[in-house]
């Protein structure tokens, strides 16, 4: 069994549009962090932080979006992310 990660909240049933980048989707239902018996010990610091390190780039650059450029993604098969998101304010 190879666990592809890449993968993971990328299901059309579950996922509107899984392909587009979209920081205000719902995330009920991902696997980001593990689930159940398996859930990230540091999953509530993770969030915690990712919450306040939001507020305050948005706080100190209230005009912050992202760039009329698409992003670029990490060209790796076992996992997806971005080698860039270019923003502007």
């Amino acid at each position: 069994m190879v666990t592809m990660l890449g993968s993971a909240n990328r299901d059309p049933e579950v996922f509107t549009d899984p392909d587009r980048f979209d920081v205000t989707r719902n995330p009920t239902g991902h696997v980001a962090l593990g689930y159940g018996p398996h859930v990230c010990l540091g999953a509530a610091l993770a969030e915690m932080e990712t919450e306040v390190a939001l507020s305050l780039l948005l706080d100190r650059f209230p005009d912050l979006r992202a760039a009329d450029t698409e992003p670029k993604r990490v060209m790796n098969p076992m996992l997806r992310g971005f080698a860039e998101l270019r923003l502007a304010w």
